[in-house]
Order: structure tokens, then C-alpha cells, then sequence
């Protein structure tokens, strides 16, 4: 009985360690060698950006405008599908001014203006 045991436990550890961990370590390295310049990715740290260069253990990603960094290759964490660029947030002056603007909720009132009103006025306006 405790032969069939020694036998069993490597085997299922196995099953449930190695061979799982083998296989992420094959699907980073795919996802690696399928990085190309321009895509657009997620680092391990949560920041996302654009490829611009990609040298031997290095990628320098194009985060914002004029803001470059360099991070390591093992830093990626995952590819963006285009699908999910589409969802980004709007960033040209019309969209943004929907945002900000108070009226813009489709009835022309500003749905905050009625708890303004209810509050008590502090600093320089109360003494008015």
C-alpha cells in the first residue's frame, strides 16, 4: 500500500505543479517572440503603452506623448487586442467637453445644483 503511495505522490504533483507552470512559461515566451512594434501592451506593473523599439532584452514603450520608458522584455504581461483600443476614453476636445459639461446629461439641468444649493456656504462666500 505505501509502495503504490511513493509511487502516486510524484506523479501527481507532477500533474499539478510542473506541467502548469510549464505551460505558462511556454505561452510567456510565445507571447514574447509575438511582440512587435506598434502593438500595444500591458506591463506586470499595470501600465499600459505602445511598442516603439524592441532590442534584445529591452522594449521601450511610448506611454503618453513625448513620455518614453524602457522596460525589460519579461515585463510584458499581455498584448491588447485592437478590439479593446476601441474602448479607450475619449480624448478630443468635443468628447471631453460632453464630460465636463454640467448640462450635458440630456434634460439641461445640472443634476448636482440642487444638493449645492442645500449646503451651508464656508470660507470667504458665508461672510457675504
Amino acid at each position: 500500500m505505501s509502495l503504490i503511495f511513493l509511487i502516486a505522490l510524484p506523479v501527481l504533483m507532477y500533474f499539478l505543479l510542473i506541467r502548469p507552470q510549464q505551460r505558462r512559461v511556454k505561452e510567456q515566451r510565445s507571447l514574447l517572440s509575438a511582440v512587435a512594434e506598434g502593438d500595444e501592451v500591458m506591463t506586470t506593473s499595470g501600465i499600459y503603452g505602445y511598442v516603439n523599439a524592441i532590442e534584445d532584452d529591452t522594449i521601450w514603450l511610448d506611454i503618453a506623448e513625448g513620455v518614453e520608458i524602457r522596460i525589460s522584455k519579461a515585463a510584458v504581461a499581455r498584448r491588447i487586442p485592437a478590439a479593446e483600443v476601441a474602448d479607450t476614453p475619449p480624448t478630443s476636445p468635443d468628447d471631453l467637453s460632453a464630460l465636463t459639461d454640467p448640462n450635458a446629461n440630456g434634460n439641461g439641468t445640472d443634476p448636482s445644483s440642487d444638493a449645492l444649493d442645500e449646503q451651508p456656504k464656508a470660507g470667504p462666500e458665508a461672510e457675504k
